[in-house]
C-alpha cells in the first residue's frame, strides 16, 4: 500500500465523523425548535391563567401517572374527581387508563411519572377553553425505562364552582 492510500485511510474516520458531528448538530437544533414552549405564539393561542396552569398540570399528573406496586387500576378517578364534571368522570371510568392489565403491570413493579413540558391556551369562546398540555412521561418497570412525548387536549368549563375539565384526549385517557 503506497503513501497516499494510507493518508486517503487514515483522513476518512475524520471526515466522517466531521460530518456525523455537522448532521446531528443540524437535527438537534431541528428537535429543538419542535419542543413546546410553555408559551404559545402563533395566532389563536395565549398563555393560560395561572389557576388554569394549575388545574391543567395536577390534573394530567393525577390521570396519567401511577404506581402499580401501591396504586389500584381505578385509583386515579378518587384523585380527579373534583377536578372533572361529573360526565367526564364517568367516561374517564370507561376509558383505556382505567382499564389497564393491572396484574401484569404490578408484576413487572410498573411507575409512571408525568413532566408538564408546555401548556397552551386555544382561543375559544366562554365559558370553554380549550387547552393543550404537551408532557413527558418516563415509566419505570423491572424491565426498561422508557420516556414518551405526549400531549393531552383539554376541554375546560367554567361553571358556578370554578374550571373543571369537561372532556380530556390523548395518552390513554
Amino acid at each position: 500500500m503506497d503513501l497516499r492510500s494510507r493518508t486517503a485511510i487514515a483522513v476518512l474516520p475524520a471526515l466522517l465523523c466531521f460530518a456525523c458531528a455537522d448532521v446531528s448538530g443540524d437535527q438537534n437544533a431541528r428537535a429543538a425548535a419542535a419542543l413546546p414552549s410553555t408559551q404559545a405564539t402563533g395566532p389563536g393561542f395565549a398563555t393560560p391563567s395561572p389557576y388554569v396552569r394549575h388545574l391543567t398540570a395536577r390534573f394530567v399528573r393525577a390521570a396519567c401517572e401511577y404506581d402499580a406496586a401501591t396504586d389500584g387500576a381505578r385509583d386515579f378517578l378518587a384523585s380527579i374527581d373534583r377536578l372533572v364534571t361529573p360526565h367526564e368522570l364517568s367516561r374517564l371510568a370507561d376509558s383505556p387508563r382505567a382499564h389497564l392489565p393491572w396484574r401484569v403491570l404490578r408484576a413487572r413493579q410498573e411507575r409512571t411519572d408525568v413532566a408538564v413540558d408546555g401548556i397552551s391556551q386555544g382561543a375559544s369562546a366562554a365559558p370553554r377553553v380549550r387547552v393543550l398540555v404537551w408532557i413527558t412521561v418516563t415509566t419505570n418497570s423491572s424491565f426498561a425505562k422508557v420516556r414518551e412525548h405526549e400531549h393531552v387536549t383539554l376541554s375546560l368549563i367554567h361553571d358556578h364552582s370554578g374550571w373543571k375539565v369537561e372532556r380530556a384526549r390523548g395518552a390513554g385517557l
